[in-house]
């Protein structure tokens, strides 16, 4: 099966059924990398401390925020 062709899972919003985009279904064997690839790199975010996590998450609010009106 091609990516093209892969099963996909709409997402919705909760509050009034709206779909919001579809992501790929994927096996097993797909799930378990990533989540490989995610606990791999909770290791950095835990070893660069609270306060760098802070500074980080301050950057990433304040990007967040300067994108709101942005539309998909």
């Amino acid at each position: 099966m091609t990516a093209q062709s892969a099963p996909t899972l709409d997402i919705r919003r909760p509050a009034d059924g709206e779909a919001l985009r579809s992501v790929p279904i994927v096996d097993g064997d797909r799930v378990r990398a990533a989540a490989e690839e995610l606990r791999a790199a909770q290791v950095a975010w835990r070893d660069m401390g609270p306060a760098a996590r802070a500074t980080w998450l301050r950057k990433w609010r304040g990007w967040i925020l300067d994108h709101t009106d942005e539309s998909h």
